[in-house]
């Protein structure tokens, strides 16, 4: 059986840079935290005309009172209403797990494009 793959590419990036606990962003929501990069993303690259196909965002730890907060960073981030978002939790590679899944998506052609 022939697998066939799409390419894909990373176009660019942006990220909350790190900071020491109870420091910089000590008084900032964690969703303030994850909206910030998505904006500078939507701006960047003009992420204004339509869903994306996905965007899967992490962190370390999160809230039980933050049980989607990857959905509401994607509606303060100014993206499209209509783009799906997921959380994904983990100690150490978040981002490397998130880029991971997401292309994956995009190489068996499940969508077009992601965060």
């Amino acid at each position: 059986m022939k697998s066939t793959t799409r390419p894909v590419y990373i176009i660019g990036s942006a990220r909350t840079p790190f900071a020491k606990s109870m420091t910089a962003y000590r008084g900032v929501g964690a969703t303030q935290l994850l909206s910030a990069p998505l904006a500078e993303l939507r701006a960047k690259y003009g992420l204004t005309d339509g869903p994306l196909g996905d965007v899967a965002l992490g962190a370390v730890m999160n809230s039980s009172s933050d049980w989607n907060i990857a959905r509401e960073a994607v509606l303060e981030a100014g993206l499209d209403p209509y783009t799906p978002a997921y959380n994904v939790q983990r100690a150490c590679g978040t981002g490397l797990e998130t880029v991971g899944q997401i292309a994956a998506k995009i190489a068996l052609g499940q969508m077009e494009d992601g965060v």
